[in-house]
């Protein structure tokens, strides 16, 4: 499983998913404190810590776009 990449200026790492999650990621964000950004047909993820990023990504990895 490749790595995710550096954060942003802001300091989020920044995950793209298709819109097909987008109730299970909104429930995630509740819980955690994601921003969530919907695009289209895309949902796009900032999350501030690391290792949330790396959960997110291990389990939703069949639904990223990059």
């Amino acid at each position: 499983m490749s790595d995710i990449g550096p954060p942003d200026p802001e300091g989020y790492y920044v995950l793209v998913f298709k819109s097909d999650i987008r109730e299970e990621i909104v429930k995630l964000s509740n819980s955690k404190g994601f921003i969530i950004e919907e695009q289209g047909d895309i949902i796009i993820v900032r999350v501030k810590s690391r290792s949330a990023a790396k959960k997110i990504l291990r389990k939703f990895r069949r639904y990223s776009v990059f």
